[in-house]
Protein backbone atom coordinates (compact mmCIF):
# COMPACT_ATOMS: atom_id res chain seq x y z
CA UNK A 1 0.00 0.00 0.00
CA UNK A 2 3.24 2.49 0.99
CA UNK A 3 4.57 1.62 -2.02
CA UNK A 4 1.72 2.55 -4.41
CA UNK A 5 0.98 5.97 -2.49
CA UNK A 6 4.97 6.96 -3.12
CA UNK A 7 4.38 5.82 -6.54
CA UNK A 8 1.59 8.26 -7.26
CA UNK A 9 3.17 11.00 -5.18
CA UNK A 10 6.04 10.70 -7.60
CA UNK A 11 3.94 12.01 -10.09
CA UNK A 12 1.69 13.89 -8.72
CA UNK A 13 4.55 16.03 -7.84
CA UNK A 14 5.54 15.72 -11.19
CA UNK A 15 2.60 17.09 -12.68
CA UNK A 16 2.56 19.61 -10.12
CA UNK A 17 2.92 23.26 -13.05
CA UNK A 18 0.77 20.89 -15.30
CA UNK A 19 -0.80 23.09 -17.78
CA UNK A 20 -3.76 23.37 -19.62
CA UNK A 21 -3.65 23.10 -23.67
CA UNK A 22 -4.70 25.56 -25.99
CA UNK A 23 -4.24 23.93 -29.14
CA UNK A 24 -3.64 20.00 -30.74
CA UNK A 25 0.04 20.04 -31.15
CA UNK A 26 1.10 19.54 -34.37
CA UNK A 27 2.66 16.50 -36.09
CA UNK A 28 5.44 18.61 -36.92
CA UNK A 29 6.35 19.17 -33.01
CA UNK A 30 9.68 18.31 -32.51
CA UNK A 31 8.82 16.69 -29.33
CA UNK A 32 6.37 15.25 -30.79
CA UNK A 33 6.67 14.32 -34.14
CA UNK A 34 8.71 10.52 -34.28
CA UNK A 35 5.91 9.39 -31.58
CA UNK A 36 2.96 10.75 -34.29
CA UNK A 37 4.38 9.48 -37.33
CA UNK A 38 3.98 6.38 -36.32
CA UNK A 39 0.94 6.82 -34.77
CA UNK A 40 -0.78 8.03 -37.91
CA UNK A 41 0.78 5.38 -39.81
CA UNK A 42 -0.98 2.44 -37.73
CA UNK A 43 -3.85 4.59 -36.47
CA UNK A 44 -7.58 4.57 -38.29
CA UNK A 45 -10.77 6.52 -38.01
CA UNK A 46 -13.37 5.29 -35.72
CA UNK A 47 -11.11 3.30 -33.30
CA UNK A 48 -11.56 2.89 -30.11
CA UNK A 49 -8.25 3.60 -28.28
CA UNK A 50 -6.83 3.30 -24.49
CA UNK A 51 -4.44 5.89 -23.84
CA UNK A 52 -2.05 4.29 -20.38
CA UNK A 53 -0.42 6.86 -19.26
CA UNK A 54 -1.42 9.96 -20.65
CA UNK A 55 -0.15 12.56 -18.73
CA UNK A 56 -1.90 15.90 -19.44
CA UNK A 57 -3.93 14.29 -22.48
CA UNK A 58 -1.78 15.65 -25.60
CA UNK A 59 -1.77 12.63 -27.48
CA UNK A 60 -5.20 11.54 -26.63
CA UNK A 61 -6.53 14.80 -27.85
CA UNK A 62 -4.55 14.76 -31.12
CA UNK A 63 -5.89 10.95 -31.62
CA UNK A 64 -9.55 12.00 -30.36
CA UNK A 65 -9.87 14.94 -33.62
CA UNK A 66 -8.60 11.80 -35.59
CA UNK A 67 -12.29 10.88 -35.44
CA UNK A 68 -11.65 8.26 -32.46
CA UNK A 69 -12.92 7.33 -29.38
CA UNK A 70 -10.32 8.10 -26.93
CA UNK A 71 -10.03 7.17 -23.22
CA UNK A 72 -6.92 8.52 -21.67
CA UNK A 73 -5.91 6.99 -17.91
CA UNK A 74 -3.20 8.59 -15.73
CA UNK A 75 -1.99 7.55 -12.03
CA UNK A 76 -1.59 12.12 -11.54
CA UNK A 77 -5.06 13.65 -10.53
CA UNK A 78 -3.11 16.70 -11.42
CA UNK A 79 -2.45 15.77 -14.86
CA UNK A 80 -6.19 14.43 -15.58
CA UNK A 81 -7.34 17.54 -14.64
CA UNK A 82 -5.70 19.30 -16.83
CA UNK A 83 -6.15 16.99 -19.69
CA UNK A 84 -9.73 17.65 -18.71
CA UNK A 85 -10.09 21.39 -18.69
CA UNK A 86 -8.09 21.02 -22.37
CA UNK A 87 -10.34 18.90 -23.51
CA UNK A 88 -13.55 21.11 -22.25
CA UNK A 89 -11.40 24.55 -23.50
CA UNK A 90 -10.74 22.77 -26.78
CA UNK A 91 -14.54 21.24 -27.18
CA UNK A 92 -13.06 18.09 -28.02
CA UNK A 93 -16.37 15.34 -26.96
CA UNK A 94 -14.92 11.75 -27.99
CA UNK A 95 -12.32 11.65 -25.13
CA UNK A 96 -12.62 10.80 -21.36
CA UNK A 97 -9.98 11.07 -19.21
CA UNK A 98 -9.68 9.36 -15.71
CA UNK A 99 -7.28 9.27 -12.69
CA UNK A 100 -6.97 5.55 -12.11
CA UNK A 101 -3.49 3.53 -11.56
CA UNK A 102 -4.15 0.92 -14.37
CA UNK A 103 -2.50 -2.04 -13.33
CA UNK A 104 -5.63 -1.82 -10.53
CA UNK A 105 -8.36 -0.94 -12.76
CA UNK A 106 -10.90 -3.27 -14.30
CA UNK A 107 -11.99 -2.66 -18.01
CA UNK A 108 -15.16 -3.09 -19.07
CA UNK A 109 -14.58 -2.42 -23.09
CA UNK A 110 -12.04 -3.76 -25.29
CA UNK A 111 -9.63 -1.62 -27.39
CA UNK A 112 -8.81 -1.63 -31.05
CA UNK A 113 -5.25 0.00 -30.26
CA UNK A 114 -3.20 0.82 -27.25
CA UNK A 115 -0.84 3.56 -26.78
CA UNK A 116 1.54 2.89 -24.07
CA UNK A 117 4.21 5.30 -24.51
CA UNK A 118 7.05 6.22 -21.72
CA UNK A 119 5.50 4.24 -19.04
CA UNK A 120 6.73 0.66 -18.40
CA UNK A 121 9.64 1.92 -17.17
CA UNK A 122 7.79 3.55 -14.44
CA UNK A 123 5.55 0.42 -13.45
CA UNK A 124 6.55 -1.75 -10.49
CA UNK A 125 5.28 -4.85 -13.05
CA UNK A 126 5.77 -4.27 -16.53
CA UNK A 127 5.02 -8.00 -17.04
CA UNK A 128 1.37 -8.16 -15.78
CA UNK A 129 1.06 -4.79 -17.81
CA UNK A 130 1.82 -6.36 -21.23
CA UNK A 131 -0.25 -9.51 -20.41
CA UNK A 132 -3.05 -7.22 -19.09
CA UNK A 133 -2.88 -4.76 -22.75
CA UNK A 134 -2.92 -8.50 -24.88
CA UNK A 135 -6.22 -9.51 -23.16
CA UNK A 136 -7.46 -5.53 -23.91
CA UNK A 137 -7.23 -5.39 -27.13
CA UNK A 138 -9.62 -7.30 -29.77
CA UNK A 139 -7.83 -9.92 -31.67
CA UNK A 140 -5.64 -7.79 -34.35
CA UNK A 141 -5.46 -4.87 -32.18
CA UNK A 142 -2.87 -2.75 -32.26
CA UNK A 143 -0.21 -1.76 -28.90
CA UNK A 144 2.15 1.34 -29.55
CA UNK A 145 4.83 1.03 -27.83
CA UNK A 146 8.06 2.96 -26.31
CA UNK A 147 10.22 3.26 -23.97
CA UNK A 148 14.12 3.93 -22.82
CA UNK A 149 16.97 1.81 -23.96
CA UNK A 150 19.48 0.83 -21.38
CA UNK A 151 21.98 1.58 -24.37
CA UNK A 152 20.88 5.38 -24.44
CA UNK A 153 24.71 7.30 -24.66
CA UNK A 154 23.34 10.04 -22.53
CA UNK A 155 22.56 7.25 -19.69
CA UNK A 156 25.88 5.35 -20.08
CA UNK A 157 27.17 9.29 -19.90
CA UNK A 158 25.40 9.70 -16.56
CA UNK A 159 26.35 5.85 -15.33
CA UNK A 160 30.15 6.67 -16.39
CA UNK A 161 30.55 9.26 -13.97
CA UNK A 162 28.09 9.43 -11.56
CA UNK A 163 27.73 6.11 -11.17
CA UNK A 164 24.39 5.98 -11.21
CA UNK A 165 21.78 8.03 -13.45
CA UNK A 166 20.01 11.02 -11.70
CA UNK A 167 17.54 11.76 -14.11
CA UNK A 168 16.38 7.87 -13.88
CA UNK A 169 15.49 8.28 -10.24
CA UNK A 170 14.05 11.48 -10.29
CA UNK A 171 11.43 10.85 -12.71
CA UNK A 172 10.92 7.39 -11.42
CA UNK A 173 12.70 4.74 -13.68
CA UNK A 174 12.44 1.49 -12.65
CA UNK A 175 14.23 -0.16 -15.35
CA UNK A 176 15.50 0.44 -18.92
CA UNK A 177 15.46 -2.27 -21.85
CA UNK A 178 16.63 -4.18 -24.76
CA UNK A 179 15.64 -4.34 -28.59
CA UNK A 180 15.75 -8.41 -27.76
CA UNK A 181 14.20 -8.37 -24.22
CA UNK A 182 11.12 -6.43 -25.23
CA UNK A 183 10.73 -8.09 -28.16
CA UNK A 184 11.04 -11.63 -26.11
CA UNK A 185 8.08 -10.20 -23.75
CA UNK A 186 5.98 -9.46 -26.33
CA UNK A 187 5.64 -12.39 -28.34
CA UNK A 188 5.80 -14.52 -25.48
CA UNK A 189 2.50 -12.84 -24.43
CA UNK A 190 0.74 -13.19 -27.69
CA UNK A 191 1.81 -9.86 -29.61
CA UNK A 192 3.23 -10.25 -33.50
CA UNK A 193 6.06 -7.55 -33.88
CA UNK A 194 5.00 -5.01 -37.08
CA UNK A 195 7.73 -2.76 -36.40
CA UNK A 196 10.58 -1.77 -34.65
CA UNK A 197 12.36 1.50 -34.84
CA UNK A 198 15.09 2.54 -32.20
CA UNK A 199 15.65 6.32 -32.52
CA UNK A 200 15.95 9.98 -29.78
CA UNK A 201 19.97 10.20 -30.22
CA UNK A 202 22.09 12.24 -27.42
CA UNK A 203 20.92 15.64 -28.82
CA UNK A 204 17.36 15.21 -28.38
CA UNK A 205 18.44 13.43 -24.91
CA UNK A 206 20.62 16.84 -24.00
CA UNK A 207 17.33 19.18 -25.02
CA UNK A 208 14.82 16.67 -22.83
CA UNK A 209 16.62 16.14 -19.63
CA UNK A 210 18.75 18.45 -18.58
CA UNK A 211 18.32 22.39 -17.10
CA UNK A 212 19.94 24.07 -20.13
CA UNK A 213 18.34 21.64 -22.75
CA UNK A 214 14.87 22.24 -21.44
CA UNK A 215 15.20 26.23 -21.77
CA UNK A 216 15.95 25.77 -25.06
CA UNK A 217 13.08 23.76 -26.28
CA UNK A 218 11.53 27.07 -26.56
CA UNK A 219 13.37 27.69 -29.38
CA UNK A 220 13.10 24.56 -31.54
CA UNK A 221 9.93 24.85 -32.99
CA UNK A 222 11.54 27.28 -35.44
CA UNK A 223 10.79 25.30 -39.01
CA UNK A 224 14.48 25.73 -39.78
CA UNK A 225 15.70 25.04 -36.20
CA UNK A 226 13.37 22.77 -36.14
CA UNK A 227 15.02 20.45 -39.28
CA UNK A 228 18.63 21.25 -38.39
CA UNK A 229 18.32 19.67 -35.09
CA UNK A 230 16.38 16.83 -36.55
CA UNK A 231 19.14 15.89 -38.65
CA UNK A 232 21.60 16.82 -36.10
CA UNK A 233 19.91 13.93 -33.68
CA UNK A 234 19.62 11.52 -36.77
CA UNK A 235 23.18 11.59 -37.02
CA UNK A 236 24.20 11.20 -33.62
CA UNK A 237 21.37 8.28 -33.72
CA UNK A 238 23.51 6.61 -36.06
CA UNK A 239 27.31 7.88 -34.66
CA UNK A 240 26.31 7.09 -30.70
CA UNK A 241 23.27 4.98 -30.58
CA UNK A 242 19.98 5.68 -29.64
CA UNK A 243 17.94 6.45 -26.61
CA UNK A 244 14.31 5.01 -27.06
CA UNK A 245 12.67 2.18 -28.90
CA UNK A 246 9.32 2.15 -30.57
CA UNK A 247 7.76 -0.85 -31.32
CA UNK A 248 4.45 -1.73 -32.89
CA UNK A 249 3.04 -4.68 -32.31
CA UNK A 250 -0.35 -6.73 -33.30
CA UNK A 251 -2.00 -8.74 -30.82
CA UNK A 252 -2.95 -12.41 -31.69
CA UNK A 253 -5.96 -13.80 -30.41
CA UNK A 254 -7.69 -17.20 -31.32
CA UNK A 255 -10.04 -15.83 -33.37
CA UNK A 256 -8.01 -13.87 -35.99
CA UNK A 257 -8.86 -12.49 -39.54
CA UNK A 258 -6.12 -14.80 -41.14
CA UNK A 259 -7.24 -16.87 -44.22
CA UNK A 260 -5.59 -19.83 -44.91
CA UNK A 261 -4.57 -19.93 -48.35
CA UNK A 262 -4.45 -23.68 -48.84
CA UNK A 263 -8.07 -24.22 -47.47
CA UNK A 264 -9.73 -25.61 -50.95
CA UNK A 265 -8.10 -28.66 -52.92
CA UNK A 266 -5.18 -27.64 -55.13
CA UNK A 267 -4.08 -29.27 -57.78
CA UNK A 268 -0.98 -29.20 -58.83
CA UNK A 269 -1.28 -28.63 -62.39
CA UNK A 270 -2.46 -25.32 -61.02
CA UNK A 271 0.62 -25.32 -58.89
CA UNK A 272 2.67 -25.60 -61.66
CA UNK A 273 1.52 -23.36 -63.77
CA UNK A 274 3.52 -20.04 -61.94
CA UNK A 275 6.83 -19.83 -63.77
CA UNK A 276 8.88 -19.54 -60.13
CA UNK A 277 8.25 -23.26 -59.77
CA UNK A 278 10.12 -24.74 -62.71
CA UNK A 279 12.88 -21.95 -62.10
CA UNK A 280 13.72 -23.69 -58.57
CA UNK A 281 13.08 -27.03 -60.09
CA UNK A 282 15.19 -26.23 -62.76
CA UNK A 283 17.66 -24.81 -60.38
CA UNK A 284 18.07 -28.09 -57.46
CA UNK A 285 18.19 -30.07 -60.91
CA UNK A 286 21.63 -28.54 -61.47
CA UNK A 287 23.14 -27.01 -58.08
CA UNK A 288 21.91 -29.39 -55.37
CA UNK A 289 23.24 -32.95 -55.17
CA UNK A 290 20.45 -35.37 -54.56
CA UNK A 291 21.14 -39.11 -53.41
CA UNK A 292 18.24 -41.94 -53.04
CA UNK A 293 17.53 -42.56 -49.73
CA UNK A 294 18.91 -39.09 -48.54
CA UNK A 295 16.04 -37.21 -45.87
CA UNK A 296 14.48 -34.14 -47.07
CA UNK A 297 12.77 -31.56 -45.26
CA UNK A 298 10.60 -28.91 -46.44
CA UNK A 299 9.96 -26.58 -43.04
CA UNK A 300 7.13 -24.43 -44.11
CA UNK A 301 6.11 -26.80 -47.07
CA UNK A 302 2.57 -25.56 -47.43
CA UNK A 303 1.19 -28.25 -50.07
CA UNK A 304 5.25 -29.16 -50.53
CA UNK A 305 5.15 -29.32 -54.17
CA UNK A 306 8.56 -27.75 -54.16
CA UNK A 307 9.69 -31.01 -53.05
CA UNK A 308 8.62 -33.11 -55.55
CA UNK A 309 11.97 -33.00 -57.46
CA UNK A 310 13.46 -34.48 -54.31
CA UNK A 311 10.85 -37.50 -54.22
CA UNK A 312 11.36 -37.91 -57.71
CA UNK A 313 15.01 -38.61 -57.68
CA UNK A 314 14.34 -41.20 -54.58
CA UNK A 315 14.87 -38.89 -51.07
CA UNK A 316 12.62 -39.19 -48.46
CA UNK A 317 10.92 -36.03 -48.10
CA UNK A 318 8.99 -34.48 -45.08
CA UNK A 319 6.92 -31.66 -45.10
CA UNK A 320 6.56 -29.56 -42.25
CA UNK A 321 3.54 -26.80 -41.84
CA UNK A 322 1.00 -24.98 -39.96
CA UNK A 323 -1.48 -25.48 -42.53
CA UNK A 324 -3.60 -28.94 -41.69
CA UNK A 325 -5.01 -28.14 -45.45
CA UNK A 326 -1.56 -27.32 -46.63
CA UNK A 327 -0.73 -30.80 -45.96
CA UNK A 328 -3.61 -32.66 -46.86
CA UNK A 329 -2.99 -31.50 -50.41
CA UNK A 330 0.47 -32.55 -50.07
CA UNK A 331 -0.35 -35.97 -49.19
CA UNK A 332 -3.48 -35.89 -52.22
CA UNK A 333 -0.87 -34.75 -55.03
CA UNK A 334 2.22 -37.26 -53.76
CA UNK A 335 -0.34 -40.19 -53.84
CA UNK A 336 -1.21 -39.08 -57.52
CA UNK A 337 2.31 -39.15 -58.04
CA UNK A 338 2.94 -42.70 -55.93
CA UNK A 339 5.45 -40.91 -53.88
CA UNK A 340 5.83 -41.57 -50.14
CA UNK A 341 5.42 -37.99 -47.91
CA UNK A 342 5.68 -37.74 -44.19
CA UNK A 343 3.40 -34.36 -43.29
CA UNK A 344 3.68 -32.62 -39.61
CA UNK A 345 1.31 -30.66 -38.93
CA UNK A 346 4.20 -27.79 -36.84
CA UNK A 347 5.10 -24.37 -36.35
CA UNK A 348 8.69 -24.30 -37.59
CA UNK A 349 9.69 -21.91 -34.73
CA UNK A 350 9.40 -25.34 -33.01
CA UNK A 351 10.14 -28.30 -35.27
CA UNK A 352 9.49 -31.60 -33.61
CA UNK A 353 12.47 -33.30 -34.48
CA UNK A 354 16.01 -34.20 -33.01
CA UNK A 355 19.05 -32.92 -33.26
CA UNK A 356 21.19 -33.37 -36.83
CA UNK A 357 18.65 -35.69 -38.27
CA UNK A 358 17.70 -34.37 -41.98
CA UNK A 359 20.80 -34.53 -44.94
CA UNK A 360 19.48 -31.79 -46.42
CA UNK A 361 16.65 -28.71 -44.76
CA UNK A 362 14.97 -25.76 -46.96
CA UNK A 363 12.32 -24.04 -47.73
CA UNK A 364 11.22 -21.16 -50.55
CA UNK A 365 8.69 -18.42 -49.98
CA UNK A 366 8.85 -18.72 -46.42
CA UNK A 367 11.40 -17.14 -44.41
CA UNK A 368 10.15 -13.56 -45.69
CA UNK A 369 6.97 -13.67 -43.65
CA UNK A 370 9.20 -13.58 -40.26
CA UNK A 371 10.48 -10.27 -38.04
CA UNK A 372 13.87 -10.72 -37.56
CA UNK A 373 13.58 -12.74 -34.19
CA UNK A 374 11.06 -15.09 -35.43
CA UNK A 375 13.73 -15.67 -38.81
CA UNK A 376 16.43 -16.39 -35.81
CA UNK A 377 14.25 -19.13 -34.18
CA UNK A 378 13.83 -20.54 -37.62
CA UNK A 379 16.93 -20.31 -39.12
CA UNK A 380 18.24 -21.91 -35.66
CA UNK A 381 15.86 -24.62 -35.92
CA UNK A 382 16.42 -25.42 -39.58
CA UNK A 383 20.09 -25.76 -38.98
CA UNK A 384 19.68 -27.77 -35.37
CA UNK A 385 17.69 -30.38 -37.03
CA UNK A 386 20.51 -30.74 -40.10
CA UNK A 387 23.09 -33.44 -39.91
CA UNK A 388 26.51 -32.21 -39.67
CA UNK A 389 28.01 -32.08 -43.21
CA UNK A 390 24.29 -31.78 -43.90
CA UNK A 391 23.13 -28.51 -46.38
CA UNK A 392 20.73 -25.76 -45.72
CA UNK A 393 18.83 -23.98 -48.35
CA UNK A 394 16.86 -20.84 -48.81
CA UNK A 395 14.63 -19.07 -51.35
CA UNK A 396 13.29 -15.50 -50.73
CA UNK A 397 12.47 -12.59 -52.75
CA UNK A 398 15.11 -10.35 -54.07
CA UNK A 399 15.69 -7.19 -52.44
CA UNK A 400 17.32 -5.14 -55.65
CA UNK A 401 14.41 -6.89 -58.01
CA UNK A 402 12.97 -3.91 -58.83
CA UNK A 403 9.49 -5.11 -60.02
CA UNK A 404 8.96 -6.95 -56.32
CA UNK A 405 9.55 -3.98 -54.37
CA UNK A 406 6.62 -2.54 -56.51
CA UNK A 407 4.24 -5.24 -55.63
CA UNK A 408 4.98 -5.19 -51.86
CA UNK A 409 3.99 -1.49 -51.87
CA UNK A 410 1.05 -1.67 -54.38
CA UNK A 411 -0.38 -4.69 -53.29
CA UNK A 412 -3.70 -4.31 -50.73
CA UNK A 413 -5.02 -7.93 -50.56
CA UNK A 414 -1.87 -10.20 -49.73
CA UNK A 415 -2.31 -13.69 -48.47
CA UNK A 416 -0.24 -12.90 -45.67
CA UNK A 417 -0.17 -9.73 -43.26
CA UNK A 418 3.98 -9.83 -43.53
CA UNK A 419 5.95 -10.11 -46.02
CA UNK A 420 9.48 -8.34 -47.04
CA UNK A 421 12.40 -8.95 -49.22
CA UNK A 422 16.22 -9.97 -48.58
CA UNK A 423 19.46 -8.76 -49.80
CA UNK A 424 22.40 -11.22 -50.14
CA UNK A 425 24.33 -9.70 -47.52
CA UNK A 426 21.72 -9.95 -44.72
CA UNK A 427 21.38 -13.79 -46.11
CA UNK A 428 24.79 -14.49 -45.88
CA UNK A 429 25.07 -12.71 -42.56
CA UNK A 430 22.43 -14.96 -41.18
CA UNK A 431 23.97 -17.85 -42.78
CA UNK A 432 27.61 -16.99 -40.81
CA UNK A 433 26.17 -16.42 -37.43
CA UNK A 434 24.49 -19.66 -37.54
CA UNK A 435 28.18 -21.20 -38.15
CA UNK A 436 27.10 -22.72 -41.75
CA UNK A 437 30.48 -22.87 -44.28
CA UNK A 438 31.25 -23.22 -48.09
CA UNK A 439 28.36 -20.31 -48.45
CA UNK A 440 26.91 -20.07 -52.21
CA UNK A 441 24.45 -17.49 -53.24
CA UNK A 442 22.36 -17.23 -57.04
CA UNK A 443 18.89 -16.39 -58.22
CA UNK A 444 16.23 -17.81 -60.31
CA UNK A 445 13.84 -16.11 -62.65
CA UNK A 446 15.87 -13.86 -63.89
CA UNK A 447 14.37 -11.64 -66.25
CA UNK A 448 14.41 -7.89 -67.25
CA UNK A 449 10.58 -7.49 -66.22
CA UNK A 450 7.54 -8.02 -65.62
CA UNK A 451 5.28 -9.37 -69.23
CA UNK A 452 3.13 -6.66 -68.11
CA UNK A 453 5.78 -3.96 -68.51
CA UNK A 454 7.65 -5.68 -71.02
CA UNK A 455 5.74 -6.51 -74.49
CA UNK A 456 5.47 -10.38 -75.28
CA UNK A 457 6.66 -9.40 -78.63
CA UNK A 458 8.89 -7.89 -80.61
CA UNK A 459 12.48 -7.76 -81.12
CA UNK A 460 14.10 -5.97 -78.30
CA UNK A 461 11.94 -8.21 -76.24
CA UNK A 462 13.29 -11.51 -78.46
CA UNK A 463 17.13 -9.81 -77.94
CA UNK A 464 16.56 -8.83 -73.80
CA UNK A 465 15.11 -12.58 -73.24
CA UNK A 466 17.86 -14.36 -75.08
CA UNK A 467 20.26 -12.47 -72.92
CA UNK A 468 18.70 -13.20 -69.67
CA UNK A 469 17.72 -16.82 -70.36
CA UNK A 470 21.45 -17.95 -71.02
CA UNK A 471 22.44 -16.35 -67.30
CA UNK A 472 18.99 -18.31 -65.88
CA UNK A 473 20.47 -21.34 -67.40
CA UNK A 474 24.12 -21.24 -66.65
CA UNK A 475 25.23 -22.82 -63.09
CA UNK A 476 27.77 -19.52 -63.37
CA UNK A 477 27.33 -16.16 -62.67
CA UNK A 478 26.44 -16.45 -58.97
CA UNK A 479 26.36 -13.17 -57.61
CA UNK A 480 24.70 -11.88 -61.04
CA UNK A 481 22.12 -13.60 -60.56
CA UNK A 482 20.87 -12.60 -57.18
CA UNK A 483 20.91 -9.34 -58.03
CA UNK A 484 18.77 -9.92 -60.97
CA UNK A 485 16.57 -12.55 -60.38
CA UNK A 486 13.17 -12.69 -58.31
CA UNK A 487 14.40 -14.81 -55.75
CA UNK A 488 17.57 -15.63 -54.31
CA UNK A 489 18.52 -18.70 -53.15
CA UNK A 490 21.77 -19.22 -51.15
CA UNK A 491 23.16 -22.26 -49.62
CA UNK A 492 25.87 -23.70 -47.11
CA UNK A 493 26.91 -26.53 -45.17
CA UNK A 494 26.76 -26.73 -41.50
CA UNK A 495 29.67 -28.24 -39.53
Amino acid sequence: MNKNKNFKEKYEEFHKNAGIQTKIVSKNDFTYHIVLSFIDKYLQPNMKVLDVGCGIGTISLYIATKGNEVFGIDISEKAISAAQKSAELLDIKNVCFRAVNFLDTDFAEKFDFIIFSEVMEHLPDDKLAIKKIHNLLRANGILFLSTRLERDPMHKIRIRLLGKDKFDISVGHLRRYSKEELTQLLESNGFKIREIKQTEGLLRMFLFTTKTGNRLLNFVNLPVIRSFLTLLDSLSVHLLGPSQIIIITEAVKGNTNYSDPWEEEVRLKYLQSFPIYWFRRNFIEKNIPIKDGMKVLEAGSGPAHDSIIFAENGANVTAVDLSENALRNAKKIYSDLGYPINTINANITKLPFADNYFDLTWNAGVLEHFNDSELEKVFQEMVRVTKRSGLILVFVPNKFYFWYQMHLKTAKNRQYEFERAYSIFKLKRLFEANGLKNIKVSGVHVHPAPSFIVPKTGVITEISMKVFSIIEKSTKFGNIKSLLGLDICIWGYKQ
